[in-house]
C-alpha cells in the first residue's frame, strides 16, 4: 500500500502541474481576452467548436478529469491505510470531490444545466472536505502542520461562497446576460472566489501529497533500520 500511495502522491504533483499548465495555456490562447479577474474558471472549458475538438478547452477539461481522478484516489488510499474514522470520512469526501471535479470536465458549460449542478456540488464538497480536515487537524494531539490547515480553511471558505453564488442562480443569469468578455467590469468578485476555490484546492492537494510522501519516507527509513538491526 505504501508504494502505491507514494506513486499516487507523485502523480498528484504531476496532475496539479498539468492542470496549472492547461489553465495558463487556455487563458493565453483564448481569443476573447479572457482574464481571471472578470471571467469564471468554468468558462475555460467551454467548447466553441466541436465538443471534443482539439483545443485549449479540451486540454483544460482533460486535465481537470485527470486531476480529480488522482487526488480522489490519493485520499481514498490514505484513508484505507490509516483506517480511522477521520481518515475514512476524508477519504470518502476526497473521492466525492474528485468525482465532481471530473464531472465538470465532462459536463462542460456547453451543457450548462448539468455543469452548474456539478460545479455547485463540487464547491459544497470542497467546503465540507476542507472544513472537516481543519477540524480533525486541530483535534489531533500531535504536532500540527499550519500551512495545510490555513490553505484548507481558505479553500473551504471560497468554495462555500462560490457554491452559494451558483445555487442562487446568479452565475447562470450573469453568463446569459453578459456573455461577452469585453463588456464586463474589470473585476468580478465572485469570479475570484471561484478561482480561489479551485486554486487553493490544488495547493491543498500538493501539501497533502507532500505530507503523505514525507510520512511514507520516514516509515521506509524506520523499516530499513529495523531490517539492518536484524543482521
Amino acid at each position: 500500500m505504501n508504494t502505491i500511495k507514494r506513486i499516487c502522491g507523485f502523480l498528484a504533483f504531476g496532475a496539479t502541474a498539468v492542470l496549472l499548465i492547461a489553465i495558463i495555456v487556455a487563458i493565453l490562447t483564448d481569443k476573447n481576452n479572457f482574464s481571471p479577474l472578470n471571467s469564471f474558471f468554468n468558462e475555460l472549458g467551454l467548447f466553441s467548436g466541436g465538443y471534443f475538438a482539439a483545443s485549449s478547452p479540451l486540454l483544460f477539461n482533460l486535465s481537470l478529469v485527470f486531476f480529480g481522478l488522482v487526488f480522489g484516489a490519493l485520499l481514498v488510499l490514505d484513508g484505507l491505510e490509516k483506517a480511522t474514522i477521520q481518515s475514512t470520512v476524508l477519504g470518502f469526501l476526497g473521492a466525492l470531490t474528485g468525482v465532481l471535479t471530473m464531472a465538470q470536465g465532462i459536463f462542460t458549460l456547453n451543457i450548462s444545466q448539468y455543469h452548474y449542478i456539478a460545479t455547485a456540488a463540487f464547491c459544497i464538497s470542497v467546503f465540507v472536505l476542507c472544513a472537516l480536515y481543519v477540524i480533525f487537524s486541530l483535534l489531533k494531539q500531535e504536532r500540527k502542520r499550519i500551512a495545510p490547515i490555513i490553505v484548507a480553511g481558505c479553500a473551504g471558505g471560497a468554495g462555500g461562497v462560490y457554491a452559494w453564488y451558483i445555487l442562487s442562480g446568479s452565475l447562470s443569469q450573469f453568463l446569459v446576460e453578459d456573455a461577452s468578455l469585453t463588456s464586463r467590469a474589470g473585476i468580478l468578485p465572485f469570479a475570484l472566489f471561484g478561482w480561489a476555490a479551485i486554486a487553493l484546492l490544488m495547493v491543498f492537494i500538493v501539501l497533502y501529497a507532500a505530507q503523505i510522501l514525507s510520512g511514507t519516507s520516514k516509515m521506509i527509513k524506520k523499516e530499513s533500520a529495523q531490517d539492518y538491526n536484524l543482521y
